[in-house]
């Protein structure tokens, strides 16, 4: 008889989601909460999770951190479809808060963060705001995760703001994945 003891992992994860109004075309948003769901319900049979909701448009959502993954799932499925697509918001809207005292971050044996989006930063504005913002974002997320991943769906995705997104990001661009098989 073989005899293995798997030790539960804790998972942090934190979930940006694109809730602009084109992510209602071609069923996109369904799709997005299905996989967050499946994503969660995948790490939480490792052990355990504990997730962040950021939802955004053209402004930035956050939820606190949650143990009870069936609620995060819960306010993924809320989500409502509006606005316009800003990148760097939900970046930034993590960052402010993150190690909050009113929201501390809990201990975990690995964190991610997956970003998930079906479109490009609309105006030259947003482009650039990300585009400034990436070594701010690239520094945050080697201190505190073991990668982020940007995801795109839809074929209209440019990977040039998902790899600003994705960490680390080398020349493999391992982390950025862009969907266009809807």
């Amino acid at each position: 008889n073989l005899e293995v003891n798997i030790t539960p992992i804790v998972t942090n994860l934190v979930v940006m989601l694109d809730k602009s109004g084109s992510m209602d075309d071609n069923d996109r948003m369904s799709i997005a909460k299905a996989a967050i769901a499946d994503l969660i319900n995948t790490y939480d049979d490792l052990g355990s999770v504990n997730a962040k909701l950021i939802t955004f448009d053209k402004n930035a959502y956050e939820s606190k951190w949650s143990s009870d993954i069936n609620s995060v799932i819960l306010k993924i499925n809320d989500t409502q479809t509006d606005g316009a697509t800003d990148y760097d918001d939900p970046l930034r809207k993590l960052i402010d808060g993150y190690g909050n005292s009113s929201d501390s971050t809990p201990t975990a044996d690995q964190s991610f963060v997956y970003f998930l989006s079906d479109g490009n930063p609309n105006t030259d504005t947003y482009k650039n705001e990300i585009t400034n913002y990436r070594t701010t974002w690239e520094d945050f997320v080697k201190d505190n995760f073991d990668k982020a991943y940007a995801v795109g769906i839809g074929s209209g995705v440019d990977e040039t703001y998902l790899d600003m997104v994705s960490y680390p990001n080398d020349n493999s661009n391992e982390n950025t994945l862009v969907i266009t098989d809807e």
